[in-house]
């Protein structure tokens, strides 16, 4: 998608895809409001359609998860609206092809989409035997064939049937993990009142195959998540999908409950109102955090809550300090910060010129007895041999330095490192792999980034370190441009740049030896003869 706007527009995604989370999140909203003006209410409750609608609009769009993830995180966002228009398409009976083509793109945004493909084939498949017919069974699940065909070019491509992804953050099953995290996600957002609907509804209601469907696919990828995956590294992001369809179904279940449209409204109003506190009082202090030993250190909600919430608060920050320490559930504030934290310390990578120059390479030369930092070389011809960076973030990096060759030391793109790498322990939400034992070191990575202190006045540079311990963790990203670095704080005068430190190899590393590392043997023992 960002590739095809990249194309069309002349725009690059980090200029593109939040606008285009932003035109998810409103088709998400748009088909919500549709779903609910055309949904079947009592008819003692069909006149109030718009308090209904009102009800349900304001409970989205006032859902912090949902804002978080509609400018955070394109995948999300899309997964998010096309969830949401198979669950409506699924349990309105919709035409098969139509339900069938939503199966198949939430299949290709995300691999828990197989779920809803699985679902799709059996739902199509009953309503084929209860009078629909082979013909609309077949035009029902024809969508489904992209993603045979996507699973087959990536098993012939990369040799395995799931993302790598999926290999670098998928362990042994971590329900230790996965039930605190959705603990923490039904406390945050009250989602208790939704289930005691749902009871009360099923006294007096009995839903369809295709709401039985869905239900049944939601809770899968619930069961999947929680019991296997053990939540996720993000803020509740793969539960987010649940937000429009709580929004949706909650004074639907009241009114099936047979509650008169007093009660329904009420109810469903108290339902909303008790999503709001939690959610955004931390959002109200985390926006107090500026640095990233401030954020790590986590806002105590309790203290921030009026006396009769204290107790919800304690428990919040019970479970944050449960799962925080293993990478799951990190906040949406930490990330913000870690984002432009990463933007700040890397530099552009302008070789053209010398650093002493402007230039943002430094020279490490080799000399007897160890190195010399050499700012006035010209980096190009160590640029030009292939400049290999060993991080375990690759994003901004990776965008930011093209021409690098960057070894993804977590294995997100590494297939190497994904299926082969060593487990650390203890466990840590998608950050648990390591490069197998000589992988990395057959690269010679010899980039890393730093600091250039320079003199204000003349731009003549005075020193150039690589980031010291706690220099990136303790940067406060409230005040403009970089810290002076240790031994050099307080001193006027000074101005900070970021910069890149190119290792002079003791060999060029050529084409034919770069090629050799990449061919890993697959058992992770060593490169291929």
């Amino acid at each position: 998608m960002v590739h095809g706007v990249w194309a069309l527009t002349g725009r690059p995604p980090p200029q593109t895809a939040n606008n285009l989370s932003l035109i998810c999140a409103g088709i998400t909203v748009g088909l919500t409001a549709w779903a609910t003006m055309r949904a079947q209410l009592s008819e003692a409750l069909a006149p109030y359609r718009l308090a209904v609608l009102t009800l349900t609009l304001g409970a989205l769009v006032t859902h912090r998860g949902f804002l978080v993830w509609s400018s955070s995180g394109l995948e999300t966002a899309l997964f998010v609206t096309l969830v949401t228009g198979w669950s409506v398409a699924a349990a309105r009976e919709a035409r098969g092809p139509v339900i069938g083509a939503l199966a198949a793109a939430i299949a290709l945004t995300r691999p828990d989409g197989y779920l809803f493909v699985a679902a799709t084939v059996a739902l199509l498949s009953l309503r084929a035997l209860r009078g629909e017919g082979l013909r609309a069974l077949v035009l029902g699940l024809a969508p489904l064939a992209v993603v045979v065909a996507h699973v087959l070019w990536r098993r012939l491509t990369y040799g395995a049937w799931l993302p790598n992804t999926f290999a670098a953050k998928v362990g042994a099953a971590w329900p230790e993990a996965g039930l605190p995290y959705l603990a923490w996600f039904v406390l945050e957002y009250a989602l208790w009142s939704w289930p005691l609907a749902l009871i009360a509804a099923l006294r007096r209601w009995r839903p369809g195959p295709g709401v039985l469907a869905v239900g049944l696919t939601l809770l899968g990828q619930l069961a999947y998540y929680t019991l296997k995956v053990g939540g996720d590294h993000f803020e509740f992001r793969v539960f987010t999908h649940l937000a429009p369809l709580v929004a949706l179904t909650t004074p639907l279940l009241f009114d099936r409950a047979g509650l008169r449209p007093a009660w329904t409204l009420a109810l469903s109003a108290l339902a909303w109102a008790l999503a709001l506190p939690l959610p955004w009082a931390e959002h109200r202090v985390a926006q107090g955090q500026t640095t990233m030993v401030a954020v790590r250190a986590g806002p105590k909600l309790a203290e921030a809550l009026p006396g009769p919430l204290r107790p919800l608060g304690v428990a919040w920050d019970g479970l944050r300090d449960q799962l925080a320490p293993q990478l799951i559930g990190l906040r949406h504030r930490e990330h913000q910060l870690f984002g432009e934290l990463q933007l700040r310390l890397t530099p552009g990578l302008d070789a053209s010129r010398p650093a002493t120059m402007g230039g943002d390479v430094v020279v490490v030369r080799r000399v007897e007895g160890g190195f010399r930092l050499d700012p006035s070389a010209d980096a190009r011809p160590l640029l030009a041999a292939a400049p290999v960076m060993d991080v375990g973030t690759v994003g901004v990096i990776g965008w930011a330095m093209p021409s690098m060759i960057v070894l993804d030391s977590l294995g997100l793109n590494d297939p190497v490192i994904a299926h082969f790498g060593l487990h650390v322990t203890p466990r840590r939400m998608a950050h648990e792999r390591r490069p197998p034992p000589g992988y990395a070191e057959c690269f010679q990575g010899n980039v890393t980034l730093g600091v250039a202190v320079e003199d204000s006045a003349t731009g003549a540079i005075l020193d150039v370190k690589s980031y010291a311990q706690g220099y990136r963790e303790r940067l406060d990203l409230a005040a403009a441009g970089l810290p002076l670095p240790p031994g050099w704080e307080g001193k006027p005068g000074l101005r900070v740049r970021a910069v890149a430190l190119v290792l002079e190899r003791e060999a060029p590393l050529t084409e034919a030896e770069l090629a050799r590392c990449a061919a890993w043997r697959p058992d992770g023992s060593g490169p291929a003869p």
